[in-house]
C-alpha cells in the first residue's frame, strides 16, 4: 500500500512538473536572433526593401496599387521582445483605379510599432500598428471627369496590418514577408469602410547578417 502511494505521488509531482513547463514555454516572450546571437539591445534593418509582390489596397471598390520596385523605410529596426519599430514607411508609383485620381505617387505613412509572434513550427505572424493613436497615413483622392468615385476627398487609412513571414523561425539574410490583411477581419480602414492589403517584400538587416524570431 505504500509503495501504491509513492507510485502515485511521483506521478502527480511529474504531472505537475509537465505542467508547469509547457506554462513556462506558452509565457515565454519570443525575441530576435541575429547571427545565432539573442538581440539584447536594437539592429538596424536595411532603409530599403525589395518588393516581391506589388502593394494593392483595396476598399469601396476602389484599387491603389503601388508600383514601385522598393518599399523605402525610415529608421527600420529590430528590438527586444520581439518588436521592430520604423519612423515611416514609403510606397512609391502609386496610382488608384478610374474613376478616382490618386494625388501624388507616394504614399508615407506614420510611425509604425511591430509586434511579432511565432506561428506554428517556422513561420512569423507581425502586426503592424501605429505608434500614436491609429492613423497610418491619409490618401487624397478627386474625380475624373464627368465621373464619381466613391473614395472623393481626404481619407485616413486606420487600424492594423498583419503580414506573414513563413520562415520567420529561421535565420536568413533575407525574410519574405506577406500581407494577410482582408476586409473580412475589418482590422484596416479607408475612410469608414472595410480594406484588404496585399504584397510582399524581402528584408534583412542593415549589417547583412542572418536574423529570425525565436
Amino acid at each position: 500500500m505504500r509503495k501504491a502511494r509513492l507510485v502515485v505521488a511521483v506521478f502527480v509531482g511529474a504531472l505537475a512538473c509537465s505542467a508547469f513547463a509547457s506554462t513556462s514555454a506558452l509565457a515565454a516572450t519570443p525575441g530576435w536572433m541575429v547571427n545565432g546571437t539573442n538581440l539584447a539591445t536594437t539592429a538596424a534593418l536595411a532603409t530599403t526593401a525589395a518588393v516581391d509582390q506589388k502593394g494593392v489596397l483595396k476598399a469601396a471598390g476602389v484599387t491603389v496599387t503601388c508600383e514601385g520596385t522598393s518599399l523605402n523605410g525610415v529608421e527600420p529596426k529590430l528590438e527586444a521582445s520581439g518588436m521592430a519599430s520604423v519612423k515611416s514607411l514609403e510606397f512609391t508609383g502609386c496610382k488608384a483605379s478610374s474613376p478616382c485620381v490618386l494625388e501624388g505617387e507616394k504614399v508615407k505613412t506614420e510611425e509604425i510599432l511591430v509586434e511579432a509572434t511565432l506561428e506554428g513550427t517556422l513561420a512569423v505572424v507581425a502586426t503592424f500598428k501605429p505608434k500614436t493613436g491609429t492613423l497610418f497615413t491619409k490618401l487624397t483622392f478627386t474625380e475624373e471627369a464627368g465621373k464619381e468615385c466613391a473614395l472623393a476627398g481626404n481619407q485616413p487609412v486606420t487600424g492594423k496590418v498583419k503580414v506573414l513571414a513563413p520562415t520567420g523561425q529561421d535565420e536568413r539574410i533575407l525574410q519574405l514577408i506577406s500581407s494577410i490583411t482582408t476586409a473580412a477581419s475589418k482590422e484596416l480602414l479607408v475612410g469608414s469602410g472595410e480594406a484588404s492589403l496585399e504584397g510582399s517584400i524581402l528584408i534583412k538587416l542593415a549589417s547583412g547578417l542572418p536574423w529570425s524570431l525565436l
